[in-house]
């Protein structure tokens, strides 16, 4: 009985970490969005990125950094675009899901500036 209750609760904790260390389906159909798009809209919805570095190649990587505190701790996650020819080739949400819980943003969003 006891090796059974041990397999349930295994099996519960199992599940639920895949639920909390996945992200919504959502996120991943609005990052799609983002290829083929300018690079200015990054920047107009998103604003001044935190990081950015351009490759030899001419390739630029730019990543946006979000935390979340609460009752001590602290949570961290980014976005990060690659960028070619001036173009979006790739976005991509990384890190702690509470952190970029309503900072997940398509290419029609509101911009910072109009």
């Amino acid at each position: 009985m006891k090796k059974l209750l041990f397999i349930f609760s295994l099996s519960i904790l199992m599940l639920s970490s895949c639920v909390l260390f996945t992200y919504p389906k959502s996120w991943s159909h609005t990052m799609q969005l983002w290829p083929g798009e300018e690079e200015d809209q990054v920047y107009l919805v998103y604003g001044a990125p935190a990081r950015s570095q351009e490759l030899t190649d001419g390739r630029k990587i730019v990543t946006y950094e979000f935390k979340r505190s609460q009752d001590g701790d602290v949570e961290f996650g980014e976005v990060t675009f690659g960028i070619k020819d001036g173009r979006v080739t790739t976005a991509r949400p990384s890190g702690s899901r509470f952190a970029l819980r309503g900072r997940i943003k398509a290419p029609t969003a509101e911009p910072v500036i109009k």
